[in-house]
């Protein structure tokens, strides 16, 4: 199948997406056009990438006749609609890189546009997370997206990391050994110390997305416990402006959960973010036991800063019942492409990785919203905020110089 793309929305993630489609990883995709109702981002896609069409919409159907002449002085084409540059450059796949509150619209008016059949032009859809502003508007979509039966895949990145598959094939093969989830904890922030930006919908609409992805993968049923929705409010950065209120923003920093995993047993996780912490933390821990006793951890770190390029970090490591490491922390390192493996699970016949699907996004969705409601908000300043994680301390692998070689006993139900 030939992808003949269109990316709505190209600012800094567009742009991403658009390196990557024109990158050559990618045989079966072809960016035809790129659009936006920002001329000036559209300019400067345009003097980095001469040899693609770009093409100015309007905003929320709103013309801005100032702009449209601009952009017809400077030979950038002017449509009236999405569906319009579908129609003209005949396009069957959608990168929707708009901003959260222009998701759906955008879908919306994408969608519109048919063949002589009647069927849905837009055969494929690449979404920019969340997929929707609120639950409501989410759930209008979700039956179109299905009765039309429209190939989707949510830009869930973390899940496209080959770290990720590790990570699957490590915990199968703890369950085979008879070992069951107890719990999962999550940290995962930014940082944002030197930053007075608002931040819309605070950490719930920037961050929380991914927490949710990787602390309840392959489990059902999960709900955010009430009460245990804490935020903060207050001045993140020291040099906010206190005479306006820029840098002052509320973000979601606490939340528990109950679930129910695909073996049935009942697990509670754990998330954390903040926007104040003193370094980037990306780090989830599952953690196991047996019949027997022994425990066994699986943490996952995305994007390790350090020396070079990124990277993405399993460690594993099993204790026996009184908390006598058993097998010392070892490492599997990955510093894949995730963009790549993202589009790959759509356009690569020979690919395995599942999609981040229609179903799945609306789930995530539903967390998203109740935690964006919290229970209690605390005030803080820069100066109180925050400036590392508190739910758990990361395995260390250079923490044990020598471990015993144990053959561990298991006790499958």
């Amino acid at each position: 199948m030939e992808y003949r793309t269109l990316i709505i929305g190209i600012g800094a993630m567009g742009r991403n997406h658009a390196r990557k489609i024109m990158s050559g990883d990618l045989p079966n995709m072809h960016l035809e056009v790129v659009c936006d109702s920002d001329l000036g981002a559209l300019m400067k896609f345009r003097s980095e990438n001469p040899d693609v069409p770009v093409a100015l919409i309007p905003h929320n159907g709103e013309k801005d006749q100032e702009a449209i002449e601009q952009a017809r002085r400077n030979g950038i084409e002017v449509f009236n609609t999405a569906k319009d540059v579908i129609d003209h450059y005949d396009c069957n796949t959608l990168v929707n890189a708009t901003h959260n509150p222009s998701h759906i619209p955008v879908l919306e008016d994408c969608f519109s546009a048919r063949d002589e059949k009647g069927v849905c032009k837009i055969r494929t859809v690449f979404q920019e997370k969340p997929f929707a502003h609120t639950y409501e508007e989410a759930k209008q979509m979700e039956g179109f997206i299905k009765d039309n039966d429209i190939t989707f895949n949510l830009n869930g990145i973390l899940s496209f990391s080959p770290i990720w598959n590790d990570f699957v094939q490590s915990k199968n093969d703890l369950e085979k050994m008879g070992f069951k989830l107890s719990s999962v904890q999550c940290t995962y922030g930014k940082d944002r110390t030197n930053d007075n930006r608002p931040a819309p919908n605070g950490w719930v609409g920037l961050e929380a997305i991914h927490a949710l992805d990787i602390s309840t993968f392959d489990m059902r049923d999960v709900a955010v416990k009430n009460g245990s929705v804490t935020a903060l409010n207050g001045f993140l950065a020291q040099n906010a402006n206190m005479d306006d209120d820029s840098g002052v923003v509320p973000f979601g920093h606490q939340s528990r959960f109950s679930a129910i995993t695909a073996c049935g047993n009942p697990v509670s996780i754990d998330i954390e973010g903040s926007f104040a912490w003193a370094e980037q933390n990306r780090r989830v821990r599952y953690s196991f036991e047996d019949n027997s006793g022994q425990k066994a951890v699986l943490e996952v770190e995305f994007d390790r800063r350090g020396e070079g390029t990124p990277q993405d970090v399993l460690t594993r490591a099993v204790y026996d019942k009184n908390g006598e490491v058993l097998v010392a922390p070892e490492e599997k390192i990955s510093g894949a492409d995730k963009l790549l493996g993202y589009y790959k699970a759509v356009v690569d016949p020979a690919d395995q990785k599942p999609l981040y699907t229609i179903d799945r996004a609306m789930k995530v969705q539903g967390a998203l919203e109740k935690m964006g409601q919290p229970d209690k908000t605390i005030q803080i300043d820069a100066m109180a905020a925050p400036k590392s994680p508190q739910l758990f301390k990361p395995l260390d692998i250079r923490q044990v110089k020598q471990a015993p070689t144990v053959k561990l006993q298991h006790h499958v139900s």
